[in-house]
């Protein structure tokens, strides 16, 4: 049985958006020092193992999260152009914008397996549920104060410019059978059924569009493996997948942004194949290829209305296809050379992911997917003496686009090429006795200029990097990697069907 809580309490004070020739020019100025966002998060979970027999065991586990999250920035009346400046008038600044965001999300799966044997053939089943219910309440476009702190406060009699409640709720079965057909080969087939409901109410201030959806998702996938203990293993898996409309997806920021009413949830598959191994115990490897096909991806559009005006709209822009090669080996160079223990333990690693993602379908066929840099390389060494040990890491990303139009040059609505940055990271970490510890780290960029996402909004569009994100799709068990109030003026109003 085991029991955590997990938290998290932050304040960050956020930069503004540059141009492509302001960012380039000096990516560490800003043209909003009043924005701050702060998100206090809070999870609970719980987790209980039973050996019902020797051959059964079941477990479930349990968690559910409430958190919030803050967000003050200066509002985007004027548009891009405006300064953040004090009014000559009021000799104050322009009231800020406030949004407030909570979270509650409850989760349990439980997951029986057992051995069983057909004929011969031996095998390992798993199955089980996983319940699902969400709720998030969102309110946006508050009017603030004229401050620079940060400060949530909003002025009295003033309605939210948005106000929104989202519900999903989930269930989702799966069973899978790893079948050993011989001392070296096992195969698992595997099937998911996967039910999502979700609805949203209230008011919003954008171009939002949101209807109850419901969805039964079956998802089937296959794996293998080959391989004899201590040598080599070659494996592979292919599996359906599919990634359901985000809520952010049907509520961009700003007012320049807008959602494809039709939007719908990708379906698609994935695929790899690779080898794995050691040597000697001194060195591990994992090299592998993996194709992606992402059918009815949504995506970003960049374009202009006829009277000129600039926006952003979220759509399903087509089928994409990513391909590509993944490469990890670590070496523990103490063990090769033989070096004494006491000295302590040095290892080397490095990982390369060369990825070529294309639209093949739809108005962007033959352009490079948004947001999917070509190459990702990593290189570094670790350290380990008693109870310390520190790892340094050397990281590069290629460039990539912002939207599916591939535009090079940005317009502050999520368009243009980010560039490629390198990073250096250094952390440590000290076992002080069994129940404290301290640890450490610091990164460090390499390149003059750094961007790895570009805003939504109104406001200059270019965001100086915090870090990275990546997105994975819900596939069949048998992937591997398993990885309101009155109507104001200019509200839009959303309700159940």
């Amino acid at each position: 049985m085991a029991l955590e809580y997990s938290m998290l309490r932050n304040s960050i004070h956020m930069p503004g958006g540059e141009t492509d020739a302001e960012f380039a020019n000096d990516s560490r100025q800003s043209f909003r020092a009043r924005n701050w966002l702060a998100s206090p998060w809070n999870i609970q979970a719980g987790r209980v193992d039973w050996k019902l027999s020797p051959s059964t065991s079941l477990t479930t586990s349990l968690s559910y999260l409430f958190s919030q999250r803050y967000l003050v920035w200066k509002n985007e009346d004027g548009g891009a152009e405006d300064p953040d400046a004090i009014d000559p008038l009021t000799h104050a600044f322009v009231p800020r914008e406030v949004q407030k965001e909570s979270f509650h999300n409850a989760t349990a799966e439980s997951r029986l397996v057992t051995t069983h044997r057909i004929g011969n053939v031996p095998g390992t089943v798993a199955m089980g549920i996983r319940l699902f219910s969400g709720e998030m309440l969102r309110l946006g476009g508050g009017h603030g104060t004229t401050g620079a702190d940060f400060d949530t406060t909003t002025a009295v009699g003033v309605p939210f410019g948005s106000n929104l409640r989202f519900t999903t709720a989930s269930a989702a079965v799966f069973l899978q059978d790893a079948l050993r057909l011989t001392d070296h080969v096992t195969i698992t087939p595997g099937v998911r059924f996967e039910y999502v409901r979700s609805s949203a109410t209230g008011y919003t201030d954008t171009a939002s569009c949101f209807l109850p959806r419901t969805f039964l998702y079956p998802l089937l996938g296959v794996g293998f493996e080959y391989g004899k203990p201590g040598a080599a293993q070659f494996y592979g898996n292919i599996s359906q997948a599919y990634r359901p409309v985000l809520y952010e997806s049907l509520t961009p920021f700003a007012s320049a942004a807008r959602v494809d009413p039709s939007l719908q949830s990708a379906r698609g598959f994935n695929a790899d194949l690779g080898v794995r191994g050691s040597v000697g115990g001194a060195l591990r490897y994992d090299l592998g290829a993996c194709n992606l096909r992402y059918g009815n991806r949504i995506g970003t559009v960049s374009g202009t209305d006829p009277d000129g005006t600039p926006f952003a709209a979220i759509a399903n822009v087509g089928t994409s296809v990513h391909a590509g090669l993944e490469g990890y080996a670590e070496a523990n160079l103490s063990s090769l050379l033989r070096v004494p223990p006491k000295v302590g333990s040095l290892g080397i690693f490095t990982s390369l992911a060369y990825g070529h993602a294309q639209y093949v379908s739809g108005a962007f066929a033959g352009n490079q997917v948004e947001l999917a840099p070509n190459i990702i390389a990593r290189v570094g060494a670790t350290y380990t003496l008693g109870r310390l040990s520190s790892a340094l890491q050397w990281g590069h990303t290629a460039p990539s686009y912002g939207d599916a139009n591939t535009s090079v040059e940005g317009d502050g609505l999520g368009a243009g090429l980010i560039p490629s940055y390198t990073v250096v990271d250094w952390s440590g970490s000290a076992s002080i006795s069994k129940v404290l510890g301290l640890t450490f780290g610091i990164n460090r960029k390499q390149d003059k200029n750094r961007a790895d996402q570009r805003r939504y909004s109104d406001h200059r569009g270019e965001v100086a990097s915090e870090g990275e994100c990546s997105e994975r799709n819900r596939g069949s068990e048998s992937n591997r990697h398993r990885y309101p109030t009155a109507q104001e003026p200019n509200q839009r109003r959303i309700d159940p069907a």
